[in-house]
């Protein structure tokens, strides 16, 4: 699969989940969830490319454990963009928290 097909399909996934979640918490305004998909058109990305640069030159479980670290980061980075950006969400971290577990475990479950 081409490099930008696979980017692409594995943000759409991302958006799709995490759209879902943050509708769930009650989030509905178009403009709130354009600005959670624009965050993770910045994160999501990001991700990937890292992690794709790193399966060609580190050991897999390397990878692995860096990976969590990375997950970490993504979801203190969207955390606080959604405080700074979707000001009438009370509880940011919480919401990011929310929205980048279902994707990764929805990531992980559709592998197999």
């Amino acid at each position: 699969m081409p490099l930008e097909l696979l980017l692409l399909t594995r943000w759409a996934k991302t958006v799709a989940v995490e759209t879902a979640v943050a509708l769930i918490w009650g989030l509905r305004k178009p403009s709130e969830l354009g600005i959670l998909a624009l965050i993770n058109t910045v994160t999501n990305l990001s991700l990937n490319l890292i992690l794709m640069v790193l399966n060609l030159y580190v050991p897999h479980q390397t990878v692995s454990v860096l990976l969590i670290a990375m997950e970490a980061a993504v979801f203190l980075a969207e955390g606080f963009m959604i405080r700074g950006l979707i000001r009438q969400c009370r509880h940011p971290f919480l919401l990011s928290l929310t929205m980048n577990a279902a994707s990764f475990l929805f990531g992980y479950f559709i592998r197999f």
